[in-house]
């Protein structure tokens, strides 16, 4: 989310009301939405429509951890600098609140209001709003510099939930329903819809699928990190990185803790 705000200010806004929008969405919408994200499969049902936010969610995330100055292909084809293409669709999209300013009169207000906030979130106005048909049509091009900056792939495959292109997500998912769970969650100010972690519910998916169960401190236990202030001390002769576009810089070692101050904490801006 921070990534996407230093790009654009008022992007993660957009963002998470298109989102809020798309699984909020009914049946009425869903074969213009299938055209505007260009889906293999017509969106026929609300499973349908978790699994596509949960491909352009991820999207978004894998476009962050891999928001590298130039070109590259670790997941998906992408240009340089990938979080500041895929903000540029939104910027001439105005936030609800700046609509609401810009009407004169109470009775422009109260239209503004319905066509803008009551009326994206209503299951019986027959059809996208242009609100949402705006957010959807910008949700896709922004995607498309993680998923089809290429133009190679002909249609948004919605069984793809997890987004990880050339790279094997199962193999992933062994591994984090294994000894490196990371629970994950998002907050009222993230770009995603608000989650909190389902502890149980991830280890009951872990044990249906995988026949295993998440130990959720082994790395804590085995590389340290319980108390960051003395785990470390002792360490000697390390240089801990962490970026300032990495989403993963919350779970790094970012200030000196060794006693002999041989073990350097760089944060990269």
């Amino acid at each position: 989310t921070e990534d996407f705000r230093s790009q654009l200010d008022k992007s993660p806004d957009l963002i998470r009301e298109a989102f809020q929008s798309m699984v909020n969405s009914t049946a009425d919408k869903w074969v213009e939405m299938s055209q505007i994200f260009n889906t293999c499969t017509p969106i026929s049902n609300s499973s349908d429509v978790n699994h596509l936010y949960s491909h352009y969610s991820n999207g978004y995330q894998y476009m962050a951890m891999t928001d590298y100055p130039y070109p590259a292909f670790f997941l998906e084809p992408m240009p340089a600098w990938p979080v500041a293409e895929a903000v540029k669709p939104f910027a001439d999209i105005p936030l609800l609140s700046e609509v609401a300013q810009s009407r004169s009169t109470v009775s422009e207000w109260i239209e503004a209001f319905i066509s803008t906030v009551a009326a994206p979130f209503s299951a019986t106005n027959g059809g996208l709003t242009d609100r949402e048909r705006q957010l959807f049509t910008a949700l896709a091009e922004s995607t498309n510099v993680y998923f089809n900056y290429t133009g190679n792939y002909p249609c948004t495959n919605l069984s793809d939930w997890e987004g990880t292109g050339d790279l094997d997500g199962y193999g992933w998912n062994i591994l984090a329903c294994n000894q490196l769970a990371m629970p994950i969650g998002y907050g009222p100010d993230s770009m995603f819809l608000e989650q909190s972690f389902d502890y149980e519910a991830y280890t009951a998916w872990c044990q249906d699928l995988y026949g295993l169960t998440p130990d959720y401190t082994w790395a804590l236990r085995y590389f340290g990190g319980f108390n960051i202030d003395k785990d470390f001390m002792a360490a000697t002769n390390a240089i801990y990185s962490n970026g300032q576009l990495d989403p993963w810089r919350a779970g790094g070692l970012n200030k000196n803790v060794t006693v002999d101050g041989s073990g350097i904490a760089l944060y990269i801006e």
